[in-house]
This record gives structure tokens, sequence and C-alpha cells, in this order.
């Protein structure tokens, strides 16, 4: 059985998007905050990473900061997708028998 461990992204800071007025893809260039970052790096000593085989994050600035924080501790490989899954996707996806867990950076 695969098992999947969905980790949200840290917190974004989307002022230099808001104050350019980025809408769209052009939104999701938004980097961490501080705190975001802090999340991440908490995120990577999770217990549920024990036996992780590698890293899946989408192409965001957001998100693929806070896979190379998860990488620099777990050393794991981060492999970019841009398929478009949301969260919600992985639980209705045919991938046969899948366990998920999710919290959040």
């Amino acid at each position: 059985m695969m098992e999947m461990v969905l980790i949200r992204h840290g917190e974004p800071d989307t002022a230099a998007c808001d104050s350019r007025n980025f809408a769209g893809q052009g939104y999701e260039l938004a980097p961490l905050t501080q705190k975001g970052v802090a999340q991440a790096k908490e995120a990577a000593h999770s217990p549920l990473l024990q036996g992780a085989q590698m890293i899946l994050s989408s192409p965001y600035t957001r998100a693929l900061q806070t896979a190379a924080e998860i990488s620099r501790v777990t050393g794991l490989e981060i492999r970019v997708e841009s398929f478009g899954l949301t969260t919600s996707q992985f639980f209705q996806s045919p991938v046969g028998p899948t366990t998920s867990r999710i919290f959040a950076a």
C-alpha cells in the first residue's frame, strides 16, 4: 500500500503580489514569510516523514520553498510537477490503496 503525507506550504507573503496587482498565475509567485520558512523547517522534523522516499511539489514559489526546507533536513529528492492537482483531488484519485495524512507546515 502506498502512503502519502500531504504537507501544505508555509505561510506565503502576498504583500508584493498585492502591491503589484498580480492576478492569476502571477499571484503564485509569492514567497514564504519568515513565519512560513519556520513552519516548513518545523514540518521537516515530523515523524510522519520517516520512511518517505521523495518530495512531490507544485512549481509555485511557496511550495518549492517549503519543499526545499524539508529536503535540507531530510535529504529527500524534490520532484516538481505542474499537473495542477489540489489536495482534495488526492482523495478522489484512483491510484490504488492509499492512506493519506495532511498537516499544515
